[in-house]
């Protein structure tokens, strides 16, 4: 029986498992675990893994995928499982000896052991920056803030342990953090091709469109950066001047603390909670909705906002990370900036919303799935190529040249 190749990619998770063994993920799924597949015969996932509910075991994913193996690591990044700490590194340095290739997501604790285990033990590491440590902690509390400094350095520090980054990014991420070997900038999201008919019912609705007009976020519930509480608020000062909108948002996590400033405000008609949704559902909500809006203070490039475009939806974004490289800049706010948000919201009308949904659906263009998956597995190529490790023959098959 041959050697087969092992991959190792290793990233904070979660990872969901249910009783039978089966497991479930909403950033990793079967198509993410195939493009890692060009790297090797096999992929391990280096993970956090916990029970998944029966309510989210329904619309998160199952991965199927017979090549994968996911390893276990305990969650050692909060204090009271400070002493997980040493078990956790164990697990990630005995991963790392075990495989042939290693895939780092940074920014993650995880991940960042796996980086420092894989230069010391020689091996290839191929690092992910899809994220800003600085803007999570800075933007999270007043705790935050205090280790946000502490954070960003480490980021910088590991980002230039890797020889070869793949940034989500065009700009962004790779001024805050570049390496100091090759790299490219290509988004993690893959769009499907889109079909023009997607536009043409947009302007439809647009010109048929009912009040309120309904805004939409897609975004985890539960951190606060992604603050969702600055629409909510904004909301309800419109509403006190008599401008009705109503907000939808869509996400996994505790809705608890949104909920209960919901209710303060007294917006239980205006403001509706749908859990989290399957990804075909996403574009079903996307195409109902009339606005999307993207207040998040911490993004690398945000895939929910690329599928709205791609559903030809007028959408406005804080000026946070990679946002502005999708965005007009008319449609951008500053992070927090309720009152520009409200203006925004109030200036808004049929002509701006038809030119603001011609322009978002060109630009979702560039994100088609099969041109950037052509630019990471031409990377990949590369990075294989310059460790001198056997290229699989079906990533061979795959590798051309672009234009």
């Amino acid at each position: 029986m041959s050697y087969k190749h092992k991959v190792l990619f290793a990233f904070d998770g979660t990872l969901f498992f249910d009783e039978e063994g089966n497991y479930y993920g909403v950033h990793v799924n079967d198509s993410i675990l195939d493009r890692y597949l060009n790297l090797g015969e096999k992929v391990s996932l280096l993970v956090r893994t916990q029970p998944i509910s029966e309510e989210d075991k329904g619309s998160i994913p199952q991965i199927t995928n017979p090549y994968c193996n996911i390893i276990s690591v305990p969650n050692f990044k909060s204090i009271g499982n400070f002493f997980s700490r040493n078990k956790a590194k164990d697990i990630i340095e005995n991963a790392v000896k075990n495989h042939d290739t290693i895939i780092s997501r940074i920014p993650s604790a995880i991940g960042s052991y796996a980086i420092q285990y894989a230069n010391e033990f020689d091996k290839p590491v191929l690092g992910e920056i899809v994220a800003c440590n600085w803007d999570s902690y800075w933007y999270y509390n007043y705790k935050g803030k205090m280790v946000a400094p502490y954070f960003y350095w480490k980021q910088k520090w590991i980002t230039q342990k890797v020889d070869h980054a793949i940034y989500v990014t065009k700009h962004f991420l790779q001024d805050r953090y570049p390496n100091n070997g090759k790299s490219i900038g290509c988004s993690d999201v893959a769009l499907k091709e889109i079909d023009n008919v997607i536009l043409d019912k947009r302007l439809k609705k647009i010109d048929n469109q009912a009040t309120p007009l309904k805004l939409g976020t897609v975004a985890a519930l539960n951190v606060p950066y992604k603050s969702q509480q600055d629409v909510i608020k904004v909301i309800a000062s419109l509403k006190r001047k008599g401008h009705k909108f109503s907000y939808y948002l869509v996400g996994q996590g505790d809705d608890s603390r949104l909920r209960d400033l919901t209710e303060k405000l007294g917006l239980e008609n205006e403001v509706k909670f749908l859990g989290t949704l399957r990804h075909d559902d996403v574009f079903k909500f996307l195409d109902d909705i009339d606005i999307y809006i993207h207040p998040s203070k911490q993004e690398g490039l945000p895939r929910a906002m690329v599928e709205a475009l791609s559903r030809a939806l007028p959408t406005l974004g804080a000026n946070t990370a990679g946002i502005p490289e999708l965005l007009d800049e008319k449609d951008i706010f500053n992070k927090g900036d309720r009152r520009r948000i409200e203006q925004m919201l109030i200036n808004i009308d049929k002509p701006k919303m038809k030119k603001q949904a011609m322009r978002n659906f060109a630009t979702a263009k560039n994100y088609i799935g099969e041109k950037l998956d052509q630019e990471r597995l031409n990377f990949y190529h590369e990075f294989l190529s310059d460790h001198n490790l056997t290229i699989p023959d079906r990533l061979k098959s795959q590798v051309v040249v672009l234009k």
